[in-house]
């Protein structure tokens, strides 16, 4: 009897110790919750048409604790500016140092819209030689028509697109046809007047329609004008990578997923986790 009676004040007391354990850490989570929301209202800053700039992004003036270096923006003459650099110690053969307005930064799919600072919307002869994206628009010259499919004629916007020898004789300028094509377009694939004056950025959804035969170098420009889109969610990766894990943002969902290499588990099953540890514990 005595037995029996000692089992069930036991049993009554890791009831007891689960529902205060249970407490406690979700006190403790609602507290950090509360804490954090504070610090990003206290970090929360705005330049231009860019009102919401919180972490990881920050601006040159904000507080230290705001924010991380890697993702400090500047704010110039009302305009809000990312500076593109390659890391010196990286060891990349490519190296690049450029800088683009910030059109929209997006919370809810972790991304951020840049446009090039030389491309004017109401002037398309102004074209960027800044690159530094997979995703590219070629801008060749052609000393020959070319009436080919992939090709969009660009002549119209070209204000160079007539060049004269240094011999003042010559009995007539040398005509350059110009014209844009996608950067996936294979080198065996370009005619031999042509050659590559320019390279630009541009988002994938506008970097060729499915209407490819009627689309204009306007449209193409367009699209060029509205900016391009980089996806920043690697800031929420470090723990899952040192863990040797594999980060990758969920596009159905818009969730930072860690997979292999001990996945971070969600709230609910660390709570169970710790609870299972901590009565395992009591029992012993």
């Amino acid at each position: 009897m005595m037995s029996g009676r000692r089992r069930r004040r036991r049993g009554v007391f890791l009831l007891v110790s689960q529902r205060f354990l249970l407490l406690i850490v979700l006190c403790v989570t609602s507290r950090c919750c509360k804490a954090q929301q504070k610090n990003d209202q206290n970090c929360t800053s705005s330049c231009g048409n860019i009102h919401d700039i919180h972490y990881p992004f920050r601006l040159e003036d904000d507080p230290q604790h705001c924010g991380l270096p890697d993702y400090q923006l500047a704010c110039n003459n009302n305009r809000t500016i990312l500076y593109l650099k390659t890391d010196p110690y990286a060891g990349y053969d490519y190296k690049f140092n450029y800088s683009y307005y910030v059109e929209a930064i997006t919370y809810d799919n972790f991304s951020i819209r840049l446009v090039d600072p030389g491309l004017d919307k109401d002037n398309c002869s102004s074209l960027s030689i800044q690159s530094v994206s997979p995703y590219a628009l070629y801008f060749g010259f052609s000393t020959n028509p070319v009436n080919r499919s992939g090709y969009v004629d660009a002549s119209f916007c070209d204000k160079r697109n007539t060049t004269s020898t240094s011999n003042t004789t010559s009995p007539s300028p040398l005509q350059n046809h110009n014209y844009v094509v996608r950067e996936d377009m294979d080198i065996s694939q370009l005619e031999d007047s042509c050659s590559i004056g320019n390279m630009v950025m541009t988002s994938a959804n506008i970097l060729w329609p499915a209407t490819e035969g009627n689309i204009s170098f306007s449209d193409l420009y367009d699209g060029l004008a509205y900016g391009f889109e980089l996806l920043w969610y690697r800031v929420y990766c470090g723990q899952c990578e040192a863990r040797g894990g594999y980060c990758l943002l969920g596009f159905e969902d818009n969730v930072v997923h860690c997979s292999g290499g001990g996945a971070r588990t969600n709230t609910r099953t660390r709570i169970r986790n710790i609870l299972r540890n901590v009565l395992l514990g009591e029992h012993i």
